[in-house]
């Protein structure tokens, strides 16, 4: 909204693209209308500006906590009106002004792709303009505010992602009338990373010197969402504030299949090319850049065994936004009608917040290393109709 009823300050963006990437071109102009005179007047610009912000409770020991992480990504300012050095007193009379603006969106630092969980939980690219009449970015008048949809543009073209990946698991069946034997699962697929729309060609092998039977092959993709906040408390009137790190974790799994196990030679049964679609629209690329939230892909292929534990592999997955050809795949903006969203089969949110931490002060911010709950305590309680 517009501060003051003699002035209406209104930003409008040219086209009608949903979606921009790092390097593209935003113009528009920027209309002020004035009913008086306006004075003084020192400058009017046009702001872009990153945010991510994290914002989440747990109960820890008997008490909630609030996480936060407010962060800046960039903010870049143009100038479309200057009051050149003029006296203070200067500004614009009535009547109706144009002034138009282009700028470039950053390439020279790593923006994360727009996002969002519930509320106060993420990263968001806002364009305003704003009317400065004391020479200071302390804006007296401005625009309503337009969010930006912006996607990171992500490569799959590095040679770790174009290369084959297989991985093997074992595990050990024991009865009380025969020695253990053991069951194998090898899960190979032809590369680690893909762009919305493809499909994932798994090749697996189970060998089994088991009695137990072999029913499916059950492949899943699994999205991870990490969140990672900080919380400032008194343990007691007489302690200092301490600073305890947090992470909220979120597991969604996406287009899980089940595939019969129907090719069985001897020991050992046979899984060609089985193919496992990953949606083509509506799914946020991989992102790794933001202080404050990650989200990453595991391929997860299970071997169901009649009446026994499953065997599992994970293999990290890469979305990418850039294809082998170097095309740019930017994700389109869908009603939740589509067909073509992605369906969650299943989610699960926990918190993590480390031990080591709890009685330590000035820790310098979340990070990402490890699963998630690695070496931490998972911390119950509630506070996820705050996310």
């Amino acid at each position: 909204m517009v501060k003051g009823k003699h002035v209406d300050l209104v930003l409008n963006v040219n086209g009608d693209r949903q979606s921009y990437t790092t390097g593209s071109t935003v113009t528009g102009s920027v209309v002020l209308k004035l009913s008086k005179n306006l004075t003084p007047m020192h400058h009017i610009s046009v702001v872009f500006s990153g945010d991510a912000n994290v914002s989440f409770s747990i109960n820890l020991y008997g008490h909630t906590r609030r996480f936060t992480n407010p962060t800046n990504l960039c903010t870049i300012t143009q100038r479309v009106w200057d009051a050149h050095g003029q006296r203070v007193t200067s500004g614009l009379s009535a009547g109706v002004y144009e002034f138009p603006f282009g700028f470039q969106i950053p390439t020279n630092i790593l923006l994360p792709s727009s996002f969002e969980i519930k509320r106060n939980n993420h990263i968001q690219y806002s364009l305003f303009a704003g009317i400065s009449q004391s020479g200071t970015f302390d804006f007296a008048y401005k625009s309503t505010i337009n969010i930006i949809e912006l996607t990171e543009i992500v490569g799959i073209n590095t040679p770790d992602l174009r290369s084959p990946h297989s991985i093997t698991s074992q595990m050990v069946v024991s009865s009380f009338f025969q020695s253990p034997r053991s069951i194998f699962l090898s899960v190979g697929i032809q590369r680690k990373g893909y762009c919305l729309g493809e499909s994932i060609a798994i090749n697996a092998t189970a060998e089994n010197h088991s009695s137990k039977r072999i029913v499916a092959l059950r492949a899943s993709l699994t999205q991870t969402v990490v969140t990672a906040g900080t919380a400032r408390y008194r343990p007691s009137p007489l302690s200092s504030m301490l600073t305890v790190p947090g992470k909220k974790i979120r597991l969604m799994v996406f287009n899980q299949n089940d595939y019969p196990s129907t090719t069985v030679v001897g020991e050992f049964s046979h899984w060609n090319n089985v193919l496992l679609p990953i949606p083509s629209k509506s799914l946020l690329p991989t992102t790794s850049s933001c202080q404050v939230i990650n989200v990453s892909y595991t391929l997860n292929v299970t071997l169901v065994l009649h009446k026994k534990k499953d065997i599992s592999v994970s293999i990290p997955i890469t979305i990418g936004t850039v294809s082998f050809r170097g095309q740019l795949a930017i994700p389109h903006v869908q009603s939740a009608t589509n067909l073509d969203t992605p369906i969650i089969v299943s989610q699960t949110s926990y918190y993590d917040c480390p031990r080591k931490q709890l009685f330590r002060s000035g820790w310098g911010g979340p990070s990402f290393h490890g699963g998630g709950g690695g070496g931490g305590c998972s911390v119950g309680g509630g506070g996820d109709g705050d996310c």
